[in-house]
């Protein structure tokens, strides 16, 4: 059986916001135990697709992402949230993104160039896609206190490129392999 390896296309940011979400994150999240946050060698990022492929697939997948022209140059924050995702005793958190139109369509493009190609994506399209910036998520644990003055304000607009790497087994965004 061949060996799977997951890979995202996603949205980043330049270096800059990068230690943001990353300095943030850890002020924030690191005295909760039992779960994930985001750290110095993550990428933060918003997943338009994620992928649990096979090399020779990621080959597939990486002609895709080469021929892809994104129309979404930019994002806007709407808000930090922490929440638990439904049947599962988890803590989310992170930032929430506008759910434009075009954000919405280009993720179902991407997923549906994919599909054409063979390539199953594991992210919901549609009114189950739910773009944000994860900053941690975690097992059992409550709320943090989030410093308000240091997050970044709603409405916030971020440049954004598109992405295409490595993520770990939980979706940490680990290495670009070509980004435009």
């Amino acid at each position: 059986m061949p060996r799977k390896i997951t890979h995202n296309i996603a949205l980043t940011f330049n270096d800059k916001m990068n230690v943001h979400f990353v300095e943030f994150a850890q002020r924030h999240l690191s005295d909760i135990q039992a779960g994930y946050i985001l750290g110095v060698g993550s990428i933060p990022h918003i997943t338009l697709t994620h992928l649990n492929i096979s090399d020779e697939q990621a080959q597939i997948a990486q002609k895709v992402f080469e021929k892809l022209e994104c129309p979404i140059e930019s994002i806007d924050v709407l808000n930090i949230y922490s929440a638990a995702r439904e049947n599962i005793d988890r803590l989310y958190c992170g930032y929430t993104v506008r759910k434009s139109k075009a954000l919405v369509e280009y993720q179902e493009y991407v997923a549906e160039s994919l599909r054409r190609e063979g390539i199953e994506t594991t992210t919901g399209s549609g009114d189950l896609y739910f773009p944000h910036i994860t900053l941690g998520n975690f097992s059992g644990a409550l709320a943090p206190a989030w410093d308000m003055d240091a997050a970044i304000c709603e409405g916030t607009h971020l440049d954004t490129s598109l992405s295409f790497g490595y993520s770990d087994d939980i979706g940490q965004f680990m290495d670009v392999i070509l980004n435009k």
